[in-house]
């Protein structure tokens, strides 16, 4: 899919819009979409159980025909076309790396920048490949997951899989460098930690420089309506025409008025009442998103609650 249709599915499906039955495909981005949004869903520490639930998640109303949520129990090997990247870890043995992994990450990865913690993760999971399907989505989803849970919040804002997909020659080279430094017991992690550091530093400096464009307190907005705009979204509470006029000098009220009005018209503050009290708001352009998100979030919870006590 391109980039204009994801955003495409993306918009008419948290308008209520979608009204086809989701293909394996849109119903992937929805799911990604969820779990990007609430990582405090699968905060950590992490435990098999919600490392199996993510995957289930993922995989979730999707064409994928294998066991979800499960640990394979047959053999695997990672394919790049026609070349054998390299083997992952053989079944009898995933359960046992996974704990391992797992304690590593709970109570020895903290210490490391984010980036680094993330990153050594991501390599030993897709290393062990626990899955029968679905284990880059929810080695990535982790990756995503861990760095907004060690600082770097906005990190799913991003489009650090793109990046890191982008050249996939490369992308599995790297990984296959460093499994094969595993396996001969060197521990060389500064390639593949470099790799992921550039991709992550290039997707953030393209986000800010897409998001900048839409930023109406840098757009060509006036000084009267840039203070009233910074001081209502600081405030963060209803005010009125009165409260306005003492944010900005030298302007009577009937002026702030009319400039309040025209904000209001132009969707970047919202209004009730009328005449003087009249009240206003910062418009919060991601409220609607929560509110559509909300009851799916308190559906897909439920689920998950169901299916993690199945699981466990």
């Amino acid at each position: 899919m391109t980039l204009n249709e994801v955003k495409r599915i993306t918009r008419t499906s948290f308008a209520g819009q979608l009204q086809e039955s989701p293909d394996g495909p849109t119903q992937e981005i929805l799911n990604h979409i969820l779990v990007l949004l609430y990582p405090e869903l699968f905060q950590l520490p992490w435990d098999e159980q919600k490392v199996c639930a993510i995957n289930q998640l993922l995989l979730m109303g999707t064409e994928s025909r294998a066991r979800t949520g499960e640990y394979r129990d047959v053999e695997s090997s990672i394919r790049e076309g026609e070349a054998e990247v390299f083997i992952p870890a053989p079944a009898s043995h995933i359960a046992e790396e996974m704990r391992s992994l797992l304690l590593w990450v709970n109570r020895s990865s903290t210490p490391y920048d984010p980036m680094i913690g993330a990153t050594l993760f991501f390599h030993e999971f897709e290393s062990i490949h626990p899955f029968e399907d679905g284990n880059g989505r929810t080695g990535r989803s982790l990756f995503h997951i861990y760095l907004q849970c060690n600082g770097l919040t906005n990190s799913h804002l991003c489009k650090l899989d793109e990046l890191l997909l982008k050249d996939k020659s490369q992308y599995y080279q790297v990984l296959m460098y460093t499994d094969l430094a595993a396996r001969r017991k060197a521990c060389q992690y500064t390639e593949l930690i470099d790799y992921f550091t550039e991709k992550i530093l290039a997707s953030y400096e393209a986000t800010v420089q897409d998001l900048s464009k839409k930023d109406l307190l840098g757009s060509d907005l006036d000084e009267t309506a840039r203070r009233i705009l910074v001081k209502a979204r600081v405030t963060g509470t209803w005010f009125t025409r009165g409260e306005a006029s003492k944010w900005v000098q030298g302007l009577g009220e009937q002026t702030i008025g009319a400039r309040l009005s025209e904000l209001v018209e132009e969707g970047i503050l919202e209004a009730r009442g009328r005449t003087r009290a009249r009240q206003f708001h910062f418009r919060d352009p991601m409220e609607e998103l929560r509110a559509l998100m909300s009851g799916a979030r308190r559906s897909r919870q439920t689920r998950l609650d169901i299916e993690n006590q199945g699981l466990s």
